[in-house]
């Protein structure tokens, strides 16, 4: 059994998750290359962001302590320890006066400058340049008004080392995850643009044309489904050509079947309009001659209705149950006068067991009169006709059997085509139309029984097996 080992709903949510994970890698790898590749860039984001946020702390822890120098000095002490990676150093000034430097020694640098700095750099996100960290913070002690100078010096943080911008990294990964998804997926596009291909191909006519199964999914089922469309079409329109032909032949054959009795009624009346006979009695054997050839018409066309009758759609049959037993032996009363006129003897086998059957009985009639009339028209004068009725398991089997001359055991099985005869012959002695077996084996089958024949030693043997019924 094919098992379908992923469904396309399921691969390309895959193909997706892997497109995006291989991108957010690649973008990965390329942040780490621009790292190695630039190694000198500086970015100090990070530590000023931080510094932004400790000088607005301070602010409010000042503005909640006492308004003396000494408290002052503690907060201003707390927060240069905290902070002793960053330099952070305060220096109070009245004025030009100082009154409190934390600095062992004066500032080197230009502290305005540096206040310019840190105010321009709080509105970048992008700090790609060393510069010294400066601030002012008013502060009010008695009643003056001072100013704190806070100084310090931003870190450069190995993970604020040079990258890809967010939007840029962004974009990149969006267009690797747009290729790769589409390099992975391109197998199967180019599958389905094969199928349409295919389809294509088909549709012009090339029903012989077969779509390379790939893989087990939705696709390739498709493909089955496509090359089984394919092969059923096809068949169906040789099955539509061979029925042409078979009713070109059909009416061919009957043509030529209807020729001979008609040609010979047209003859035999000429004679009797033009009185062209010697006696009454002579006259009387043409209009017999007649009679017997339209009687053979009449067979003919009678055989011809129902094998177009069995091939129609509209035919419905009307089942009843009868018992089989009583079907044969009333077959055998019908037949037997005849068979006895032609030295032919009944040899009967019939089960004591009744069986009942499920037919339409008109046509199975039909087919059971037909096997009769077979062996009725074909066995060697004088002989025995064996008929038998049998039951294996739920099957009622009916046989029927005569000694004949000889036939070709190869082509046994072809009694049962139309028009075909053990002679080979379109000379038609025996009025025949070669369509009963036929029109019997179509008739047993509609009733989902089987028909088989077998020829040993000169006699050939007819069996109808039906499936039985229990009342």
């Amino acid at each position: 059994m094919k098992v379908k080992v992923l469904g396309m709903q399921l691969k390309f949510f895959l193909t997706l998750v892997i497109s995006f994970i291989l991108s957010f890698l690649l973008v990965v790898v390329i942040n780490k290359i621009c790292i190695i590749s630039k190694p000198n860039v500086q970015n100090y984001r990070a530590s000023t962001y931080y510094l932004q946020n400790i000088t607005a702390e301070l602010i409010s822890d000042l503005n909640n302590t006492s308004k003396n120098l000494d408290d002052y000095k503690k907060v201003l002490i707390k927060y240069e320890l905290n902070n002793s990676k960053y330099n952070l150093h305060f220096t109070i000034l009245d004025g030009n006066n100082i009154i409190y430097n934390s600095y062992p020694q004066n500032v080197s640098f230009n502290f305005n400058k540096a206040y310019g700095d840190t105010l321009k750099n709080f509105r970048t996100q992008n700090l790609n340049g060393y510069y010294n960290f400066a601030y002012k913070i008013p502060l009010e002690i008695g009643n003056k008004i001072m100013e704190i100078r806070l100084t310090a010096v931003p870190i450069n943080y190995k993970q604020d080392a040079s990258t890809l911008s967010d939007l840029t990294s962004a974009v990149i990964f969006l267009i690797f995850v747009i290729i790769i998804f589409y390099l992975l997926t391109l197998p199967r596009m180019a599958y389905i643009n094969k199928i349409c291909k295919g389809l294509n191909t088909i549709a012009k006519g090339n029903l012989d044309f077969k779509i390379e199964k790939k893989g087990r999914d939705e696709l390739s089922n498709i493909a089955e489904y496509i090359n089984h469309m394919s092969a059923e079409l096809q068949n169906k329109i040789y099955k539509e050509r061979e029925l042409e032909d078979s009713k070109q032949q059909l009416i061919t054959n009957v043509a030529h079947d209807i020729r001979s009795p008609l040609t010979s009624i047209i003859g035999f009346l000429e004679l009797v309009q033009s009185k062209n006979y010697k006696s009454e009695e002579e006259m009387n054997r043409y209009v017999e001659i007649s009679l017997r050839k339209a009687e053979t018409m009449k067979s003919l066309t009678n055989d011809l209705f129902m094998f177009t009758k069995l091939n129609s759609k509209d035919l419905k049959f009307n089942f009843t149950t009868i018992c089989f037993n009583d079907f044969i032996y009333q077959m055998i009363d019908e037949f037997e006068p005849d068979f006895d006129e032609h030295f032919l003897k009944f040899s009967s086998d019939i089960i004591s067991e009744k069986l009942f059957v499920n037919v339409d009985i008109a046509m199975f009639m039909r087919a059971i009169q037909n096997l009769f009339s077979n062996a009725l028209k074909y066995s060697l004068q004088p002989s025995e006709v064996k008929v038998s009725l049998t039951k294996e398991n739920n099957n009622a089997i009916f046989s029927i059997s005569n000694m004949c001359e000889n036939i070709n055991e190869s082509n046994i099985n072809m009694l049962f085509e139309r028009f075909y005869r053990a002679d080979e012959s379109r000379f038609n002695p025996d009025n025949s139309s070669g369509l009963g077996l036929s029109i019997t084996q179509n008739i047993i089958t509609k009733h989902k029984g089987t028909i088989d024949v077998k020829y040993n030693d000169g006699i050939i043997c007819f069996s109808v097996t039906m499936k039985t019924n229990k009342i």
